[in-house]
């Protein structure tokens, strides 16, 4: 025969404590448990409310993103424009480019275009500046007025040239030098030069006064510009005028590039029919 439940619940228990105190303390360790339990789940889980606000903040940065577009900020530089180069065309463009510039050949540019460059020899750079053509063949450059008893000879190292009509200035002497001989005639002599009102005589004119002597050499003239990139402009003509003109002449070379001139008479002259014009020929 079986003893009753409590009695089998009673020798359960220990004999030091009572079942009633081992079933409370029982239940103060479950109750203990579960409150740990508690507090380490909800520190590590975050309130709902706490949730939902990161949650919406989180759509809120994602929506704003997908509504503002991206914009690159892109700064528009100016194109620098490149400074045209200023090609001299004339003695005093070169001064303005070099202040310091002395004297000296250069090259300049035709009505500034850069096609026809042209070496010239600048002039009193520091106050008036001025071009001048250097003839290589100077020999071959003269103009003479012819006597019977000699001839005021008058030769061209350099020749006054306008830069951009290529017109030459006759009556510039500057880079000549005179009394100087040419083959066939005498020159008169320093001593007797101040009995003669003209003592030189113009580029490219031939003046021959023979004070009626027939014998009397003709007045010359000579244009050379070999070693240049200049010749006579074709529509350049020669004629004679004067007093009692019995001979004139004017010889031009194929090329233009030079001249032969003669004149005489009581005064004969052979000169250029209007400005004395050069072209450029490359």
């Amino acid at each position: 025969m079986n003893p009753p439940a409590s009695e089998n619940m009673r020798r359960d228990c220990p004999p030091w404590l009572p079942c009633w105190a081992w079933a409370g303390l029982l239940l103060v360790l479950i109750l203990t448990l579960a409150v740990a339990l508690f507090a380490v789940l909800r520190a590590e889980t975050p309130p709902v409310e706490e949730v939902a606000a990161t949650a919406v903040a989180s759509i809120l940065l994602t929506a704003t993103a997908q509504a503002t577009p991206m914009v690159t900020l892109t700064i528009a530089l100016p194109t620098p424009t490149p400074t045209p180069r200023v090609l001299p065309a004339t003695c005093a463009d070169i001064r303005t480019q070099h202040p310091n510039a002395g004297d000296g050949e250069y090259t300049l540019f035709v009505a500034g275009d850069g096609r026809f460059p042209l070496t010239l020899y600048c002039h009193d750079m520091r106050t008036n500046p001025r071009e001048y053509l250097t003839l290589p063949n100077s020999s071959a450059n003269y103009a003479l007025i012819a006597y019977p008893e000699g001839a005021l000879i008058t030769r061209y190292a350099k020749i006054r040239l306008n830069p951009t009509s290529l017109v030459v200035d006759v009556t510039d002497y500057t880079f000549t030098t005179t009394q100087e001989p040419v083959p066939g005639y005498i020159p008169i002599s320093p001593d007797n030069l101040a009995s003669y009102p003209v003592l030189h005589s113009n580029y490219a004119h031939a003046l021959g006064c023979n004070r009626g002597i027939a014998s009397a050499p003709a007045g010359a003239a000579a244009i050379d510009l070999s070693g240049t990139p200049l010749a006579l402009a074709e529509f350049v003509q020669f004629a004679a005028s004067g007093t009692a003109v019995v001979s004139a002449s004017a010889d031009i070379s194929p090329d233009h590039q030079r001249a032969t001139l003669n004149a005489n008479g009581r005064c004969g002259l052979m000169a250029p029919v209007g400005p004395l014009t050069l072209v450029y020929t490359p």
